[in-house]
């Protein structure tokens, strides 16, 4: 909703780098929602948010009905523990899963800015093919392409948490995690 009130916003007030902003917004939804389904999955999984880890309660508290606080109880604890979080761990892969699009759109929309600035100032040439390596396979993309791939990557630490103030209190505001 917040791309599609950019749009009209920038529409109503003439402003055609509010328009661009949400139209880029929109792409970033749309390219990020895989990575973000996988990021999801993980957080599944363990339990733990991947991009924002320790900002809800139930990360500080850990695992409360588990057989290290029942200890009578062994594995029949542990196991009645996963069943009592299953509910939290769906609220938090979702949560992880919409905080990730946001995130990584916001990116995208703040590259493709940076992108369009250089590009302007005759730096970044969209014409020029260059190669990219992302992990093990390497392709041919526009060097524009490679500046906000390098941009969207560097904004991750090694554990896939956010880097980026901004994008991460975006990212809040839309979850209503703030």
């Amino acid at each position: 909703l917040t791309p599609f009130n950019q749009v009209v916003g920038g529409a109503l007030t003439r402003n055609p780098a509010e328009i661009r902003e949400g139209f880029a917004l929109y792409r970033g939804l749309s390219r990020h929602i895989f990575d973000s389904f996988e990021m999801a999955t993980r957080s599944f999984k363990s339990e733990m948010a991947v991009l924002d880890p320790g900002k809800t309660v139930d990360e500080s508290i850990g695992k409360s009905i588990s057989s290290a606080n029942f200890p009578g109880m062994g594995r029949f604890a542990d196991w009645l523990g996963v069943a009592a979080r299953i509910p939290g761990r769906f609220l938090k892969a979702e949560d992880e899963f919409f905080k990730q699009m946001n995130y990584r759109a916001k990116l995208e929309t703040g590259a493709a800015r940076e992108a369009a600035g250089l590009i302007e100032a005759k730096k970044l040439d969209p014409k020029k093919m260059v190669d990219y390596t992302d992990g093990s396979k390497t392709t041919k993309i526009s060097e524009v392409e490679a500046f906000m791939r390098d941009k969207i990557k560097s904004a991750f630490s090694s554990d896939n948490s956010g880097l980026n103030k901004d994008a991460i209190d975006y990212s809040r505001d839309i979850t209503f995690t703030q």
